[in-house]
């Protein structure tokens, strides 16, 4: 074997280069190899192409992005390095009952032919291909595991992780200590905040309404929080929310001053949901209720943690995922309401209209936004019922008339999964699934490309991660996925590690590098982007930093931004409009990645956009 490849992840254990010899091949990859191999029936099934992939784009309308038009997926390696149909058969009919067991078994068919063969098709198993996942992290200080439940990426580029309890988890990628448990004591937090509704606000604290713990009307569940990144510490804001809610969702808003809207959870037994939205501001440090009008009324259902984005210009959109019960089960939830959108007549009221029915419980949604047409998409996956649980839909928000597409088929069938938006704007897709195999595992991913409607087989997390999983996009590029109730579901999480994965971009060549950026930029300005590489930048991404749980998260959003190279080493680039409200890029703390032609983003640098 002479097949080496360069690393380019920051784990070690992400490490996909071969060294000489097959006894140096990854564990992962000769895994990919031997399955692929032993499940050939047919000599002809030995040259297919060994990543599941399928192109969507004729499930659900035609593309609309012409730069794509002739995309494919890569052939499999042809030419003198091929099987022969003798080989081929040999290698079917040889096979052992219960399948190869190691390469060396396939090499001692015929070695120097298999060798090369081998040799040939690593790179199409490898990392470069699949991406790679670390090893797990155990969450746990002191030897005892600690249940998380809550993610949200902070400025500082740590991942604070919420368990119930009033202690406060810090996880540092890049730390020497990577796991910090505060007690209350040390950062004044007094709530239980396990099954609590969050997002960012304007100065880069995190809001977090609701909760209360394990129990649906908990004492401290009319309570709202904000958590400081860098004091590390909690302050209750100054006036409760007007109803207690156990599973809401919050929303940033784009206005000025900072708002963020506070939509369903229980407020005791089941069902009881909060008769109404109540948004929380900036500059009063309280909550106002939402008056709504119009023949829709109110869309806050019985269904808890609803799927929300705000849209560019202000408007929120309501995509029927989230919670419906704890179980495993693909059963729809039969209150849930229909999709639709809220348009603001007021500082506090409006109304709302359908958009039509996509009942997908247990399910999540991202908000896809790019520079040409469709310019606003909403991606919705999973959940719902049996035959909804395999399939996905998007709705075009750039539309008028906004209707949901046909479905198009995921190639795994998932019940509460985690998606997460990447740099290059494609989304990554994981968990959801029943333990399988020995020892069990998550299964495989995948990842979806908006622009060419395509999904690609990716690497299999290490465990199970469904029910009370969490993940998110990490300043490296990388994605970090952690915890994960029992089989069936209804536990607290049971999967107490951390695993990073390091999609295939981190493989494919050198990372482009970013000199420090302006602290501050205001919407609508032009600024400069110092970087060795600007003459091989083909993209600038601002990445709204994740706050996720129960496969809900409102935060995420990848904006491209116009940019030109203004000198050998610099970008000038333009940060949303300045028109109010903000509602393509709210004010707040994002992450900055450019992209090379290669599609390599380099590492994230947070910026305050103001």
């Amino acid at each position: 074997m002479t097949k080496k490849n360069k690393k380019q992840g920051n784990h070690e254990d992400c490490d996909p280069a071969q060294d000489n010899g097959i006894d140096k091949i990854r564990p992962e990859v000769e895994r990919r190899i031997l399955r692929f191999v032993n499940a050939a029936r047919v000599p002809k099934d030995l040259l297919r192409p060994p990543q599941r992939f399928r192109d969507t784009s004729g499930e659900h309308g035609p593309r609309h992005d012409a730069e794509h038009a002739g995309h494919q997926h890569p052939k499999f390696p042809m030419g003198p390095e091929k099987l022969d149909r003798d080989l081929a058969t040999a290698i079917i009919c040889q096979r052992p009952p219960f399948g190869y067991s190691d390469l060396k078994q396939l090499i001692a068919l015929d070695p120097r032919r298999m060798e090369i063969w081998i040799d040939k098709i690593i790179p199409l198993f490898s990392a470069a291909s699949f991406g790679a996942w670390s090893a797990p992290i155990p969450i746990e200080v002191g030897g005892a595991e600690i249940p998380i439940h809550n993610a949200a990426l902070l400025r500082t580029g740590k991942v604070l992780l919420i368990p119930s309890s009033t202690d406060t988890l810090l996880w540092d990628p890049a730390g020497v200590t990577p796991l910090t448990l505060r007690n209350s004591a040390a950062t004044g937090l007094t709530a239980d905040l396990f099954c609590s509704g969050h997002s960012f606000l304007s100065n880069g604290k995190l809001l977090v309404a609701g909760g209360g713990g394990g129990s649906p009307g908990g004492a401290s569940s009319i309570q709202a929080w904000k958590f400081d990144p860098i004091a590390e510490t909690w302050t209750k804001t100054a006036v409760d929310m007007t109803h207690k809610r156990w599973y809401p969702t919050v929303l940033t808003l784009g206005d000025e001053p900072g708002r963020a809207l506070v939509i369903s959870g229980w407020t005791g037994g089941v069902p009881s949901t909060a008769p109404q939205m109540e948004i929380y501001s900036e500059l009063t440090d309280s909550f106002t209720p939402v008056g709504v009008s119009g023949a829709v009324g109110e869309k806050v259902g019985p269904q808890t943690y609803p799927g929300l984005h705000l849209l560019p210009g202000g408007e929120i959109f309501y995509a029927p995922v989230g919670f419906g019960n704890c179980s495993q089960s693909a059963v729809p939830y039969a209150a849930t309401e229909p999709s639709g959108y809220f348009v603001f007549s007021g500082p506090s009221d409006g109304s709302w209209t359908n958009t039509g029915i996509n009942l997908r419980t247990k399910g999540m949604s991202v908000l896809l936004l790019q520079p040409t047409y469709p310019f606003v998409r909403v991606l919705t996956l999973g959940g719902g019922d049996a035959t909804q649980s395999a399939t996905a839909e998007t709705i075009n928000l750039s539309s008028l008339s906004p209707t949901w597409s046909e479905p198009f088929t995921l190639l795994q069938a998932r019940v509460h999964p985690n998606a997460v938006l990447l740099p290059n704007g494609t989304v990554f897709i994981c968990g959801g699934m029943e333990e399988t195999g020995m020892p069990p595992t998550g299964g495989p991913c995948e990842l979806y490309d908006p622009a060419t409607g395509t999904l690609t087989e990716m690497a299999e997390v290490q465990y199970p991660r469904h029910y009370h999983s969490v993940a998110l996009l990490l300043p490296s590029g990388q994605v970090m996925v952690a915890g994960g109730a029992a089989s069936g579901g209804c536990s607290l999480s049971d999967y107490n590690t951390i695993e990073v994965y390091s999609p295939p971009y981190l493989y494919n060549g050198t990372r482009p590098t970013l000199s420090p950026l302006p602290a501050l930029v205001h919407h609508g300005d032009d600024f400069e982007i110092e970087t060795p590489d600007a003459d091989s930048i083909v993209r600038v991404a601002l990445v709204r930093p994740m706050a996720v749980t129960h496969q809900t998260d409102s935060e995420q959003r990848v904006v491209s931004l116009p940019f030109v190279q203004s000198a050998a080493n610099r970008l000038t680039a333009t940060m949303p409009n300045g028109m109010h409200p903000h509602g393509m890029a709210p004010r707040g703390y994002y992450m900055l990645f450019i992209l090379n032609a290669d599609g390599v983003p380099s590492e994230g640098q947070f910026i305050l956009l103001h």
